[in-house]
């Protein structure tokens, strides 16, 4: 499992909780609220002090429901990290996936074309060393010049030679060197 880098979804997120966190204990231990925590401010935040004494002493507002509501704010805008976060990493895993698959798809491509060029040559030239066909520009002109029984034989021989190869393949002793 790959951990992924911390950026700034993550540190947000962190933050969030660590909010949340410091929010329910407020609301666990209501008498730790006071309004005289407004009294060490400065005298500009006086007014709003005192409209946020007003407000609970009429029953409009009261602490909890101020912290009720950043409650519910903080949650929301953790739901919307968390959702963004989660998106990003299921796209980028299903990227990942993809680039995987596609290079895979790609050597193994590459692999059968190799295989099957050594195979082809490997056939012209033994036709070459049996006299059967001669050598030309193009693998398709010496085909042309091989009788229908000729290609059966061929074949056969072919086929003998890949289980051949495939029983080597087994035992270890084949040899999958490249000289190309």
């Amino acid at each position: 499992m790959k951990w992924a880098k911390a950026n700034w979804v993550t540190l947000v997120n962190v933050a969030l909780g660590a909010v949340n966190l410091g929010l329910l204990y407020v609301l666990l231990f209501p008498t730790m609220i006071q309004l005289d925590m407004w009294r060490g401010l400065s005298v500009y935040n006086a007014y709003h002090r005192d409209a946020l004494q007003v407000a609970v002493s009429v029953g409009r507002l009261d602490a909890v429901s101020i912290l009720l509501t950043a409650l519910g704010v903080i949650l929301g805008l953790f739901a919307i990290v968390s959702f963004s976060y989660f998106k990003y990493g299921a796209e980028k895993a299903a990227r990942d996936e993809a680039r995987e698959i596609a290079t895979k798809a790609a050597n193994d491509a590459k692999i059968l074309a190799d295989k099957v060029a050594r195979e082809t040559a490997k056939e012209v030239a033994a036709r070459v060393a049996q006299g059967r066909a001669r050598p030309g520009p193009t693998v398709s002109a010496t085909v042309k010049s091989v009788s229908p029984s000729e290609v059966k034989e061929v074949q056969d021989a072919k086929d003998i030679h890949v289980q051949g190869s495939e029983s080597e393949d087994e035992k270890g002793g084949g040899n999958d060197d490249d000289d190309g």
